[in-house]
């Protein structure tokens, strides 16, 4: 744990300076867009999306999305109107860390026809909530926000029991997450759990940066099979 608090610490030092999306990441015919956790930005993802846009794909960040400290459902509609706006003809698939793995499932139930977004991988996400949420005490709006993601909370189960969209979901997990704590395999989900420690660690590794990079692929070929759960590769 210690190690993934280190990590924490430093990407968000990063995420203060004023890093512009480098060029190489403009290129490629797929993209596929960031979605970063709560309390960070697009930068905080820099390292996965490096390997993304050396991998070939295009990748794209949304600025507009803040710190995350949104609502989930608000977080969604700006994805949705953004992508909307971009007028693509493909569509695109979304990578996301931690809180953002529930604000991408809010946009794909919103895209049952797949016209914006083909899929999405996510890593540590919460679907069943976050037990570190139960820390959290406030009044302000964005810690209201944070307390609605614990376990049993209505918008936690409400958005757990929609499964029509799980089939387009991959779920990459860690061994323990301080952060999400015990969970199950997301229904319907591609589920890969990895040997590793700490909610902010997959970011990282580069055997979970292979991961990212080869389920990406996948989502964006038609005809692709998503029900079955997956372990994690050997060898890496």
């Amino acid at each position: 744990m210690v190690v993934d608090s280190a990590l924490w610490a430093l990407w968000q030092l990063r995420s203060l300076l004023p890093l512009t999306v480098p060029k190489h990441w403009r290129t490629g015919d797929d993209i596929v867009v960031l979605i970063p956790g709560l309390a960070t930005n697009w930068r905080f993802m820099w390292q996965l999306g490096d390997v993304l846009a050396h991998a070939g794909f295009r990748v794209e960040v949304l600025p507009q999305l803040g710190r995350m400290t949104a609502d989930v459902s608000d977080l969604a509609t700006e994805v949705t109107r953004a992508l909307r706006a971009s007028g693509r003809e493909r569509p695109v698939v979304l990578v996301t860390h931690s809180k953002g793995g529930l604000v991408a499932k809010r946009v794909l139930l919103r895209d049952p026809e797949c016209e914006l977004v083909a899929g999405t991988v996510t890593l540590s996400a919460p679907f069943q909530g976050a037990v570190a949420a139960k820390l959290v005490r406030g009044e302000f709006r964005s810690l209201r926000n944070v307390v609605m993601m614990r376990p049993g909370t209505p918008s936690t189960l409400e958005l757990a029991g929609r499964s029509e969209a799980n089939s387009r979901i991959v779920t990459i997990a860690p061994l323990i997450d301080e952060i999400v704590g015990r969970r199950g395999p997301l229904p319907g989900a591609r589920n890969i759990a990895v040997s590793v420690i700490g909610h902010n660690r997959l970011l990282a590794m580069p055997r979970v940066q292979q991961l990212v990079v080869r389920e990406a692929r996948r989502l964006m070929q038609p005809g692709r099979s998503t029900d079955a759960n997956a372990p994690e590769p050997s060898g890496r």
